[in-house]
């Protein structure tokens, strides 16, 4: 009997330290800011991707980042069903990941795993952010095109998703949209409605500056 009145103590030393790790592993940490980009470089003969103006802004953005310490941040290259993230700021500074994230063809957005993706890489992770949220977005002329037919749209349904249930309710929440200069097919107009459209609406909880740059 107390043999097993020990293997019984054991048992349960061993799940109670167990839980108290899985606990520490799924704590939430909050920001003041966060930063978080999203890219994709779809290009070919029949559409435009993204130019050296528009990576080099990224890259200049991403190292003003740097001298801010411990501000929230992730980069999601989306490419098919071969998305790569990284919560490491210095990566995009690598040869290797600037080559690789920067230079190549990707395939174009899958927005629903995209933001399936997003949701398992931050949802477990981020508490709240306090003072600011900056969602950016670096689109090519394909992934344009699809925006406003897409129901699962990552710049609309993710955003106010997004910011709802991690932003403070003072929280600023800005949403800028990068595309090429070179992209004549896009009527900015439209586009600008579109992502205002349910702005100052009852069916949107809080407001989303919504910006549009071309580089």
């Amino acid at each position: 009997m107390k043999n097993l009145y020990k293997i019984f103590g054991i048992l349960s030393a061993l799940f109670s330290v167990q839980a108290v790790a899985q606990e520490g592993a799924h704590v939430k940490k909050s920001y003041t800011t966060y930063d978080l980009f999203y890219m994709d470089n779809n290009h070919g003969a029949n559409a435009i991707g993204l130019n050296d103006s528009l990576i080099e802004k990224m890259a200049q953005d991403v190292r003003k980042l740097l001298k801010q310490g411990e501000a929230g941040f992730l980069l999601f290259r989306s490419n098919g069903d071969r998305a790569q993230v990284t919560e490491r700021k210095e990566d995009i500074f690598t040869f290797e990941f600037r080559d690789g994230i920067f230079e190549q063809n990707t395939a174009i957005p899958n927005f629903l795993e995209d933001k399936k993706r997003l949701r398992e890489e931050l949802y477990d992770s981020i508490g709240v952010i306090s003072d600011k949220l900056n969602l950016h977005f670096y689109l090519s002329e394909n992934a344009l095109r699809s925006l406003p037919e897409d129901p699962n749209s990552i710049l609309t349904n993710f955003a106010r998703e997004f910011s709802e249930l991690f932003s403070a309710k003072n929280a600023e929440v800005n949403v800028y949209l990068y595309y090429n200069r070179d992209i004549t097919t896009l009527n900015e107009s439209a586009l600008s409605n579109y992502l205002n459209f349910f702005n100052g609406s009852t069916y949107a909880a809080r407001r989303i500056n919504f910006t549009i740059i071309k580089g």
